[in-house]
């Protein structure tokens, strides 16, 4: 068995303590006799244009059987100030800013309560004078993940499992985003069903389960939350065969 997973930084495992939820599912379905399972892992944006394109050629490369899809919000929910800094002034003044920022957070952050102080206090004020801006808007990632929905639907032979991310962070749940989020996953899963696409509801999966017992940041999930991924994803898989 050959599964393509089309994901972030969290399937690709960079900030978890523990193994990611591929690496999971993986152990997990060849714990049955004689099973095999080979799984690749590719990132997705659905930021950038042409993403149809590129899931076709990743699921017809990997000769996959069955493909993960992950839908996260993070682009239109989440706000960044390199970002607003960068369509002010262009994209060289947005790297500067970046970098600085990265910079002034890892020579603040836990190094007394002076700077401590200063490291919470400074994400707050910034934004005041200068604004945040998102990756993309919902309509633009709504568009580019259907575009990557008709080209997995081509691939006649690949079982599809769509994963909504629960979006446990503070950007998710302020303001409009609540909102702007319950559309974009209402417009995804009526997608996925017209498909006939496998959907794990990613804020059914984790409700009731505190933030800080499953993130490992405020955007990355922790050893724990990937094994609940992965027992999710498995079952969605186990429904398709």
């Amino acid at each position: 068995m050959k599964i393509l997973v089309l994901g972030d930084s969290d399937s690709a495992g960079r900030h978890t303590d523990g193994a990611p939820w591929p690496e999971l599912l993986r152990q997990s379905l060849e714990a049955s006799p004689g099973t095999t399972v080979t799984i690749e892992s590719a990132a997705f944006s659905p930021v950038s244009p042409n993403g149809g394109g590129y899931c076709e050629r990743k699921a017809r490369g990997a000769q996959a059987g069955g493909a993960v899809l992950l839908l996260a919000s993070f682009p239109f929910v989440a706000g960044f100030v390199w970002l607003r800094v960068e369509r002010l002034f262009g994209k060289r003044a947005g790297r500067w800013y970046k970098k600085l920022e990265d910079g002034f957070d890892s020579g603040t952050k836990g190094r007394g309560q002076g700077r401590d102080t200063l490291n919470r206090l400074a994400p707050k004020t910034i934004p005041r004078l200068v604004g945040r801006m998102p990756y993309a808007s919902r309509q633009t990632v709504t568009a580019n993940y259907q575009d990557a929905f008709r080209a997995l639907s081509r691939l006649e032979d690949v079982e599809v499992v769509l994963f909504g991310y629960p979006g446990m962070s503070e950007a998710a749940n302020r303001g409009k985003a609540p909102a702007e989020r319950k559309r974009f996953f209402a417009d995804m899963r009526e997608a996925a069903r017209a498909h006939h696409f496998r959907w794990v509801d990613g804020m059914e999966l984790f409700s009731g389960i505190e933030r800080d017992d499953v993130m490992a940041d405020p955007f990355h999930f922790n050893a724990r939350g990937h094994g609940i991924i992965a027992r999710a994803v498995e079952e969605a898989l186990n429904q398709s065969a």
